[in-house]
């Protein structure tokens, strides 16, 4: 036990918006909140934003996407229903193995991630793990890579 499981999130959202176009946009333009609270960090996270995340020319930039910081979503009645199928059948395309990569990480091993693509998680498992996390703003990596993709612009 204790495997460290990826998945590609773009590709399941590439294979149920083929399959289920309807629900596909019903993603994209709901916004929910989500909330992470963490004492031990101090930190509590709280946005509100659709499932799915899309740019000016309908790409997929960003999957939010996770159970355990779902909040109340407060939706109106009447888009309830369709919004709830439309959420659990995207659940099930996250829960089938096919798009599951597993493998146990190693002491001294990294796992470096886009965060807005990849969906992880962990298998069951009993003893004691140590795990270091950090996070970085994939604004600012994206800004560092054209402040010196354009350099030759302005010095």
């Amino acid at each position: 036990g204790g495997e460290s499981l990826i998945i590609d999130g773009f590709r399941v959202v590439n294979d149920f918006r083929q399959e289920h176009p309807d629900y596909f946009q019903i993603l994209t333009q709901t916004p929910v909140q989500f909330k992470q609270l963490y004492k031990q960090w101090q930190y509590f996270y709280s946005r509100t934003q659709p499932i799915l995340e899309l740019d000016e020319y309908g790409k997929v930039t960003r999957i939010n996407f996770a159970n355990s910081h779902s909040y109340t979503w407060k939706l109106p009645f009447d888009q309830m229903e369709e919004f709830y199928a439309a959420y659990t059948t995207f659940f099930q395309y996250i829960k089938n193995p096919v798009y599951e990569y597993c493998f146990i990480l190693k002491p001294g091993d990294l796992l470096l991630m886009n965060d807005s693509r990849i969906m992880h998680g962990r298998k069951a498992f009993a003893g004691n793990r140590h795990l270091e996390i950090a996070c970085v703003s994939w604004d600012f990596l994206q800004a560092r890579q054209r402040f010196h993709q354009y350099k030759h612009l302005y010095v």
